[in-house]
């Protein structure tokens, strides 16, 4: 039930509220493009240091990505590796 309770937390519009998962207590906003949703979510998406727990609905050709990551210097090098 809980699993339940945690997805209906993570939206894909600001208007939902973000629930971070223990270990993970930075968040990380990554804009990208639609088209790499799929690439960007097999990289990123529960690994041992990140995990993506949100994401709006594309505006303007461009989708905006929550990420919880394990630490200050995690969250620094995802969004230096994707501008």
């Amino acid at each position: 039930m809980q699993d339940n309770i945690e997805q209906d937390d993570i939206g894909s519009t600001t208007r939902r509220r973000v629930r971070m998962p223990s270990g993970f207590p930075v968040l990380a906003e990554i804009v990208i493009e639609p088209a790499d949703w799929f690439r960007f979510g097999g990289l990123v998406a529960d690994t041992p240091i990140t995990r993506i727990v949100g994401h709006d609905d594309p505006h303007d050709g461009r989708l905006t990505v929550r990420v919880a990551c394990a630490s200050v210097e995690v969250r620094d090098r995802l969004e230096d590796s994707w501008p």
